[in-house]
C-alpha cells in the first residue's frame, strides 16, 4: 500500500482518491520536491502525492461539474504541469502552547476530580 508522500497526510492508495507519482521531468520533479518542504527529502520513482493536494484547476476536468453531471471517472487526470499546493505545513507547538513529546505520549490522563468535586466547581464558576 502507497502512502502520499505530505507531511501529515495520511491518505493511502485504496482509500478512494487519486494518487499520482512524482513527474519524471526533472524541473516539474524539484518543483513538487521544494513544494512538499521536507528536509533532505529525494523521491523514488515510486513516490506519490494524494489528489488532496492539488487545486480544482490542476485537473483536466474539474470535480465538482463532473460529479453535478452524475460522470464519476475511476481517477482524476492532472493537467500538464500540474504543481501540488495544498499542504499543511503549521507547526502544531505554535498551536494553543507548547507540549513537550513526552505530554502527549503518556497514558491515559489521570483521573484528578471526582464527579461531586466537578459538581461543586461548576457550582463555584
Amino acid at each position: 500500500m502507497v502512502q502520499c508522500a505530505a507531511l501529515k497526510c495520511t491518505v493511502k492508495s485504496g482509500q478512494g482518491l487519486s494518487m499520482y507519482l512524482f513527474p519524471k521531468e526533472p524541473h516539474l520533479r524539484k518543483i513538487w520536491t521544494v513544494k512538499l518542504k521536507r528536509d533532505n527529502f529525494v523521491p523514488s520513482d515510486y513516490t506519490k502525492l494524494c489528489e488532496r493536494h492539488f487545486e480544482k484547476s490542476q485537473f483536466v476536468m474539474n470535480p465538482e461539474v463532473v460529479a453535478s453531471v452524475g460522470f464519476r471517472p475511476k481517477s482524476k487526470m492532472l493537467v500538464n504541469g500540474a504543481i501540488p499546493t495544498l499542504f499543511d505545513l503549521s507547526d502544531p507547538k505554535d498551536k494553543h502552547g507548547k507540549r513537550s513529546l513526552t505530554q502527549t505520549q503518556t497514558s491515559k490522563p489521570s483521573r484528578k476530580f471526582s464527579v461531586i468535586e466537578k459538581r461543586r466547581r461548576l457550582e463555584v464558576n
